[in-house]
């Protein structure tokens, strides 16, 4: 997760898009009030739902959210893994203005 002007997702692939062949999908988030909540326009994304055995297509996602902490805190959380068992790391760095 990090700072961004407006919600948004920016997925990298493994390999590539199956819908567009280029390497990275940037998708700008609808407002939570529009017909989807922000879960459901992350899900997809995050959440393996078939094919569990070969993981996600996406060899990493990031989320850009207008929060004033993320302005100060860069931060960066990885999961791998299956639903049942998982490893997750936490790093974050403190990122000066002056």
């Amino acid at each position: 997760m990090r700072y961004g002007d407006q919600p948004r997702i920016v997925a990298h692939f493994k390999d590539k898009d199956p819908e567009t062949g280029l390497p990275v999908r940037e998708v700008q988030l609808k407002a939570a009030t529009s017909e989807q909540s922000y879960l459901q326009q992350i899900s997809p994304f995050v959440h393996v739902k078939s094919d569990r055995e070969k993981g996600s297509i996406y060899k990493k996602v990031e989320l850009f959210w207008p929060h004033q902490l993320l302005k100060v805190f860069i931060s960066y959380v990885t999961v791998h893994g299956s639903f049942l068992s998982y490893v997750c790391s936490y790093s974050y760095s403190y990122e000066s203005k002056t």
